[in-house]
């Protein structure tokens, strides 16, 4: 479509849907559209449609084509969705740490996305610096469901390095208290 050029009123000739088993829901984020329906294109209706449907963080790419003829269009949506995660898990900690971290992220129902994998890598490492392991690295890998095409296990890889202990505690410029009384205070 030549979207400089004036609007034009089409009817909806077809509308097809790939890449998503929930025909359903894409229905809902596009409000009915159906056939037989009329559509002004150029117009703001695709561009709401793709932030209505993006919105929804079920898919990870979104494209809408529109294909005139004469005064109908037959219009087709191709989604990819995100992965659905089977299962969280941590490797390199014991069992109870595991139980602590996975009570503070709260990652039961979410979907994979780079901000979920970033945000929950970070906050493995800050669990870990409160526990004075300040070197702590965290990693993760995705691996694919045996059964499912859409579904993949999250394991993230903690490796917790030494605890970090202060060796050594030297003050200048003190001459009211002692250095062994500071030490203690401290």
């Amino acid at each position: 479509l030549d979207y400089e050029s004036t609007p034009k009123t089409y009817i909806v000739n077809d509308i097809k849907v790939s890449g998503s088993s929930d025909k359903g829901i894409v229905n809902r984020l596009m409000g009915f559209l159906a056939k037989g329906d009329t559509i002004e294109l150029p117009s703001n209706y695709i561009a709401s449609t793709i932030t209505k449907l993006w919105s929804s963080q079920n898919f990870s790419d979104i494209q809408i084509y529109a294909e005139p003829q004469g005064d109908s269009v037959n219009l087709e949506i191709v989604l990819k969705e995100r992965p659905r995660v089977y299962k969280w898990n941590v490797e390199g900690i014991r069992r109870g740490q595991r139980d602590d971290l996975f009570e503070s992220l709260s990652l039961d129902g979410k979907q994979l996305s780079d901000f979920i994998l970033n945000s929950s890598k970070d906050a493995i490492q800050k669990y870990f610096k409160e526990k004075g392991f300040y070197n702590a690295e965290v990693t993760y890998r995705i691996e694919n469901h045996e059964t499912s095409d859409n579904m993949v296990t999250v394991v993230f890889v903690v490796d917790k390095k030494k605890r970090v202990k202060i060796g050594k505690i030297t003050f200048e410029g003190n001459e009211a208290i002692s250095d062994a009384k500071l030490r203690g205070s401290m």
